[in-house]
């Protein structure tokens, strides 16, 4: 209970007027795709970012500045690169420690030393491959986002931005 009062219950009870066009986009990408079909989202005023936490309810965050257009919509696809990334994350990490395995194959030396200076360069690779993680997982979900960013402007998302004075996304309907 402590989780949703301290993450969710703010973006979930607000239901602000100007929440309306975001909460729009983030519906519809949950209905699009079958892994978040049934995971509820909520929006908060803060700098962009998401929680994803699958198949608990999501909040996305966007500046109460940058939810008044179309401009910024898009960045809710970069978002939910990171909420479809949770839903396959074991897949995902695979993925990605193969591909740290092969950089660190890449930085390794030809030759070894014993002395502080080879030591130094060990952590260093260390920290380059850990580093990778954080960025595979960015680099996805700018894939997701560049992918799919074209939809926000599709014709077909027309009926999306209608007046419909009655909608509400519910963050715990199913």
């Amino acid at each position: 209970m402590r989780f949703y009062n301290q993450r969710l219950a703010g973006p979930a009870l607000r239901g602000l007027e100007s929440d309306r066009l975001s909460l729009r986009v983030i519906g519809w990408l949950h209905t699009v795709h079958k892994e978040t079909i049934s995971v509820p989202a909520a929006v908060s005023t803060e700098e962009f970012g998401i929680w994803p936490a699958p198949p608990h309810p999501v909040v996305y965050f966007m500046p109460a500045s940058a939810q008044q257009g179309l401009l910024y919509q898009p960045l809710f696809f970069h978002e939910f690169g990171h909420l479809l990334y949770a839903c396959h994350e074991p897949e995902m990490d695979s993925l990605v420690q193969d591909l740290q395995v092969q950089i660190a194959e890449l930085l390794e030396p030809l030759a070894r030393r014993n002395d502080a200076h080879a030591q130094a360069e060990e952590r260093q690779c260390t920290i380059i491959v850990l580093t990778w993680y954080k960025w595979a997982q960015e680099l996805f979900c700018d894939a997701v986002g560049l992918t799919n960013r074209w939809l926000c402007f599709h014709p077909r998302l027309q009926p999306l931005f209608a007046h419909e004075p009655t909608y509400r996304v519910s963050l715990f309907s199913g």
